[in-house]
């Protein structure tokens, strides 16, 4: 039987607002002593930051390196469908059963993991609640958390959900996750996404020009905007609000020869390079479709990764959130791009089968599959494989055990 704790939310605005004033000269013999002073503030300072340790998007936290989380759900005789969370142990090759939510799946939202504590979101009639499940002691503890939110991060202590609003984000709540108290953080204006996060920052994109779009209130207003509107990459400092901007580019993108716009999506980082996936619209299809990469300010921009006309966004398998791996069809075949050391493998199924999909990196070296046409969630089928024998397009290693009632921890 797990414990059930529920912690009250302390729900504060946050402005931090700072002020300096010139320290007066001091004799030389106090330089030692002024020094060590100034030294033991920053590390104050550091140890009071919001963020600490590597921010991780939630969605890349379903998978720990050691084991992958997920919902699966189960048929009832009425016709609907419960939720159960569901564990894939990479060591053991067995898949467990954490939790039986009782649930219907319609109420569930992300699952994630991060140390020895894993995390799922319910919707509540008053809005969406975030679980805890302390693996150690089974303790499951439970705060709301703010509703709405389109993206979230999570570092050693805190999650950070961004308000998403019809034309952007306005603000960001950070949950203490030992505490359960939060505070709301207002974000800079215009801000219209939220790409990544990295050293006690998040990197955002915001609308450079004179109108605001959440003046406009007509949909055909904004579109108008949007068509002269600037978008800047930036990383933004929760901390103190501060700003650095890194390059610009129009909202809409260049044209293509078609007259069409171009699209641009940030799909992650890598060795100290972004990623975009980049293709130009036509009346029908996406044409010259691909992955460029570029420094932190835009320059040196370079494809990487080559695509078939109408393909859509690649799949991206991250570590730490940095980019492993990219992975796109291609025919009856997979096509692997990795950043370490810039190379493209194409996969191929030997007995020409459909090729298994990869789903996820282990900390070993191994990396999951997923047979996703299996005709139902229950029946997919998993399996562990080196990473050089599935770039090899050898496919034998070790399947993953269903959840028996031996696995059962719920």
């Amino acid at each position: 039987m797990k414990k059930k704790i529920s912690f009250p939310v302390l729900l504060s605005l946050a402005f931090c607002l700072s002020a300096c004033t010139p320290a007066a000269s001091a004799p030389q013999g106090e330089a030692p002593a002024r020094a060590t002073a100034e030294a033991a503030t920053a590390q104050a300072t550091a140890e009071t930051a919001l963020v600490q340790g590597t921010l991780c998007n939630i969605e890349d936290c379903e998978n720990t390196g050691k084991a992958l989380y997920q919902w699966q759900v189960e048929a009832q005789a009425d016709g609907t469908t419960l939720g159960n969370l569901v564990e894939l142990d990479y060591a053991t090759a067995q898949q467990r059963r954490v939790l039986d939510t009782g649930m219907p799946s319609y109420r569930l939202g992300s699952c994630f993991a991060r140390g020895n504590t894993i995390y799922y979101t319910t919707f509540e009639e008053d809005g969406r609640t975030l679980h805890s499940i302390d693996r150690a002691s089974g303790t499951e503890k439970t705060m709301p958390v703010v509703d709405g939110y389109g993206v979230g991060f999570i570092d050693d202590r805190a999650l950070y959900l961004f308000v998403q609003r019809s034309w952007g984000y306005a603000s960001m709540q950070r949950v203490d996750l030992k505490t359960g108290t939060a505070q709301t953080i207002p974000m800079p204006a215009q801000t219209i996404r939220v790409c990544d996060g990295a050293e006690g920052r998040f990197l955002i994109t915001r609308l450079i020009g004179e109108v605001s779009l959440s003046s406009l209130q007509d949909e055909e207003q904004r579109a108008a905007a949007l068509q002269t509107a600037t978008a800047e990459y930036a990383w933004w400092d929760p901390d103190d609000g501060s700003v650095e901007p890194l390059f610009q580019e129009p909202y809409t993108g260049e044209l293509a020869q078609s007259g069409w716009p171009r699209e641009r999506v940030y799909l992650g980082k890598a060795d100290g390079m972004f990623y975009f996936y980049r293709a130009e619209w036509t009346e029908t299809t996406q044409e010259n479709c691909r992955v460029e990469r570029c420094a932190p300010d835009g320059s040196g921009a370079e494809t990487v990764l080559t695509m078939e006309d109408g393909q859509g966004l690649p799949g991206v398998l991250r570590s730490e959130g940095e980019i492993r791996w990219l992975v796109q069809g291609s025919g009856n075949g997979v096509v692997v791009y990795q950043p370490a050391d810039g190379s493209t493998r194409h996969v191929e199924n030997p007995s020409g089968g459909d090729t298994p999909w990869p789903l996820a990196l282990t900390d070993d070296g191994r990396l999951l599959l997923y047979n996703f046409y299996a005709a139902h969630p229950e029946d997919s089928i998993y399996c562990l494989v080196r990473q050089e024998d599935y770039l090899a397009s050898n496919f034998t290693g070790t399947n993953v055990a269903p959840v028996t009632e031996e696995t059962e921890e719920a």
